[in-house]
């Protein structure tokens, strides 16, 4: 007897009786199903064990069957090592023990086993019994512990390459009814965003984060290895991780068969080729961005074989341009085509790229299909396309940009209505000139022409008739000088000649009588004769003279012409440079003396004949200058209107006099029958805003608008009768000044649409010694009195002169006679204090 046997038998006793009768029956057929099974089956009931079959004795190492049938399970326990017998012993406690392994059971012969354990109820002879199952998972679990020791190998070995394995179990008997087994790793997990406890090991569970457009590919793929068409396999797919984040695997595994060809397991890797994917799209879509620009540019693009200038590709630029079609230009070479007008350009520009590998912004003269010019600024760049060496070229095309810079230098240099060259070609010509006949000895002179009394044409017949005038004039001058002479438009109504070689002034002389005989004819405008006349200044280079100095020169001496009644010409002294600095001066002075309010009011008084009373003022404006003390009007005036200040002038005229009209009402000084009489410049009646600008000072002011009048030239008042309407709809009252002395004054009387006329004081001068000037006051009054209009004859000197105009019927009067223009404070003292 061993000594295993030995300690049983001192332990257990006598043993127990068996059971009899009815049950040996089912006892028999249990014992011949579990007699071969190799798992150790006890049966036992209220802890005693009732059978025990082969494999129990065999895997606990005891003698028989016999050492074990009548034991109870936990004294038989007892007799192992303390701690397994406690496990033991805790299972069994637990009952119905359905599953449950126990590590490191020992033998009584030293041997370690793993042991699965499950336990389940049965009818024992029809006794309740207990049955545990025993089985040796020893093997099993060391070849599933080698399995996940060489997985964790290939896991870390993949994880270097960005990707994560999978192996997946097969049932060769079914191997269509999905996996016994599958494992992914945590790298293949991590991979895609989860963490490994975040994501079964279940291939359902990973095919179902497949995007939906690849999934038809996955399962295509899979279910080509499980039918045998396939053992291995190659696919890129996207999954779709927690975070929704799509990622591109690209997976390759392997399928392995059993002996009899059937799916047994299947091995694979996945990589992460997201960034290749990526790199690739971004390829992709640059190549298309690339072939939409290359068609759709507005550019000229080709590409052309620089080994015989085969045109390979042109876009829809190149055609639009020069007018091809496609067909008619790809495959054709550059000198078949006739493409560039020079032959030799296209061999200079291959050259170039071969050397250089590429060259810019090239002006290259192309020719259009049908022969036309192109001027087209080209750039390339060398490229190898299928081992063939190209040029891709880009163009624009500046035909268009080189008319509009030729259009625009025009404009630049050239005058566009008597398309003469302007001012600053003038300078340009005449500073070359200068330097050209400085070496020849020759001398070089300049003749200033400005037309006379042009205002009065533009202000009559308007700026369109004043054009024509421009124009046709233009053409006459340039008859009348050499070929190599310049005549240009300096500017308004002023041409400038330069004449280059003059031996002295009489050859420039000879000019300038040319030039006023040619005015000699009227110019027909409008159906109307025009007789311009112009003012001409003549200046010589001197040795030190540059362009600027002799335009001055010309300048003044044309000021000269003009001051002595024009139709002339002048030549230049030094003296005249003096007096064109002083009216340059002049200007300035009256632009700072505005700033600094150098300027002041006077008002002479307008007189009711019959009693003497003053019912009205004009305001006048005088300027006292720092230096020079008081200038009148007749001095800057015409400095005003030449410099552009007549406008400023006239609206601080128009504020100041409202405000001291305004003070006078409020002090009581004046009532509703005085009128504040103000002259208006043309400037001020083209301002689109001179009414509103009226209508806000009367409001401001609370002045009556029917007490305002207004006083305006003649020709000012045929140039912009829609204003002067607006005015009188405004209710201000409108003057006709200088009454006599303007175009054809009776002839458009009737046009006129004013309240008085104010004859002009060169009528009264010699009223009472002239029967002439006396026939035309007494004319001018009847026709206003028949008209409707009021009468004022200005510049009455005398008492006779005041007692004519009364007997004629002449109602106001207005003249040194009753007081010269006053200052506000003294017009208070000496006109409205006395009367009141």
């Amino acid at each position: 007897m061993s000594a295993v046997a030995r300690r049983a038998a001192a332990h257990r006793g006598p043993a127990p009786a068996r059971f009899e009768g009815a049950g040996a029956e089912s006892e028999s057929r249990y014992r011949q199903l579990v007699e071969l099974s190799p798992d150790m089956i006890l049966v036992h009931w209220q802890g005693e064990i009732l059978y025990a079959n082969p494999a129990a004795a065999r895997l606990l190492a005891v003698p028989s069957v016999d050492d074990l049938v009548g034991r109870r399970i936990v004294e038989y326990l007892e007799l192992l090592e303390g701690s397994l017998a406690d496990q033991l012993a805790d299972i069994y406690r637990r009952r119905p023990v359905q599953r449950a392994l126990i590590d490191g059971f020992r033998r009584w012969d030293g041997e370690e086993l793993e042991l699965e354990v499950s336990s389940s109820p049965v009818s024992w002879n029809g006794t309740p019994a207990q049955q545990t199952l025993l089985r040796n998972v020893t093997r099993r679990r060391r070849d599933e512990q080698e399995l996940r020791r060489r997985q964790e190998q290939l896991d870390l070995a993949v994880s270097g390459s960005r990707g994560g394995m999978w192996d997946i179990e097969l049932d060769p008997e079914n191997p269509m009814g999905g996996p016994l087994r599958t494992y992914i790793s945590p790298q293949l997990k991590r991979l895609v965003g989860y963490e490994p406890d975040e994501l079964p090991d279940d291939f359902a569970a990973w095919r179902s984060h497949v995007v939906l457009a690849d999934l038809p590919r996955f399962n295509a793929v899979v279910g080509e290895l499980l039918a045998g068409l396939r053992d291995e396999h190659e696919l890129d797919y996207r999954h779709r991780g927690p975070d929704g984040r799509v990622r591109w695997l690209h997976t390759r595994g392997r399928l392995y068969r059993d002996e009899q060809g059937r799916p047994v397991r299947w091995i694979g890797i996945d990589w992460d080729i997201t960034a290749r994917q990526e790199a690739v799209e971004a390829v992709r879509r640059s190549e298309d961005k690339f072939t939409t620009l290359f068609r759709l540019s507005p550019a000229v693009l080709a590409v052309i074989s620089l080994t015989d200038g085969e045109l390979l590709e042109v876009n829809d630029g190149f055609l639009a341009h020069l007018g091809y079609h496609r067909g008619e230009v790809e495959g054709q070479t550059v000198g078949g085509l006739g493409l560039f007008e020079n032959t030799e350009e296209w061999g200079r520009l291959a050259a170039e790229t071969r050397r250089r590998g590429s060259f810019q912004d090239v002006e290259v003269r192309l020719r259009s299909r049908a022969g036309a010019p192109r001027v087209v600024r080209l750039s390339g760049e060398r490229i190898l396309l299928d081992r063939c060496e190209c040029l891709i070229a880009a163009g624009h095309d500046i035909s268009g940009q080189i008319a509009m810079e030729e259009r625009l230098r025009h404009l630049a240099y050239f005058d566009p209505l008597t398309r003469l060259p302007n001012r600053a070609m003038c300078e340009r010509h005449l500073t070359e000139a200068l330097e050209r006949n400085a070496l020849s000895g020759r001398r070089v002179g300049v003749l200033f022409i400005d037309l006379d009394r042009f205002k009065m044409i533009n202000d009559s017949l308007g700026h369109g008739a004043g054009d024509q005038l421009l124009a046709a004039l233009a053409h006459r001058f340039s008859e009348c000088l050499r070929p190599d002479d310049l005549l240009a438009r300096f500017g308004g109504d002023e041409f400038v000649v330069v004449l280059e070689g003059l031996r002295d002034e009489r050859d420039a002389a000879a000019v300038a009588d040319r030039l006023l005989a040619s005015l000699a004819e009227p110019v027909e405008i409008e159906d109307t004769a025009i007789h311009p006349s112009a003012s001409v200044g003549v200046a010589l280079c001197t040795p030190e003279a540059v362009a600027s100095d002799l335009l001055r020169y010309a300048d003044a001496a044309m000021y000269r012409a003009k001051g002595r009644g024009g139709a002339v010409f002048q030549l230049f002294d030094g003296r005249l440079d003096g007096e064109h600095m002083q009216r340059l001066h002049l200007e300035n002075d009256l632009r700072r003396g505005l700033e600094r309010g150098e300027l002041e009011l006077h008002y002479q008084p307008l007189v009711w004949l019959a009693d003497g009373r003053t019912l009205g003022a004009e305001a006048l404006v005088r300027w006292h200058h720092p230096e020079r003390g008081l200038v009148l009007p007749g001095e800057f005036i015409p400095a005003a209107e030449e410099c552009g200040l007549i406008g400023a002038l006239g609206d601080w005229v128009l504020r100041e006099a409202t405000a001291q009209w305004s003070r006078w009402r409020v002090a009581g000084l004046v009532d509703e029958s005085f009128r504040m009489s103000i002259n208006l410049s043309a400037r001020q009646l083209h301002d689109r805003r001179l009414v509103e600008r009226i209508e806000e000072m009367l409001e401001r002011y609370d002045l009556p608008a029917e007490q305002l009048q207004l006083e305006i030239t003649e020709n000012v008042l045929l140039q912009v009768p829609e204003t002067c309407q607006a005015l009188r709809d405004l209710g201000v009252r409108l003057a006709l000044d200088d009454f006599g002395t303007g175009y054809a004054s009776l002839a458009y009387l009737k046009e006129l649409t004013v309240d008085m006329l104010k004859i002009d004081r060169s009528f009264i001068r010699d009223l009472v010694y002239d029967p002439t000037d006396l026939c035309l006051v007494r004319a001018i009054v009847a026709l206003s009195r028949d008209l409707g209009l009021e009468v004022v004859a200005e510049g009455i000197e005398t008492s006779q002169q005041a007692e004519c105009v009364q007997e004629i019927g002449c109602l106001w009067g207005q003249g040194f006679l009753f007081d010269r223009p006053l200052t506000g404070r003294d017009f208070e003292q000496r006109r409205l204090l006395k009367a009141a």
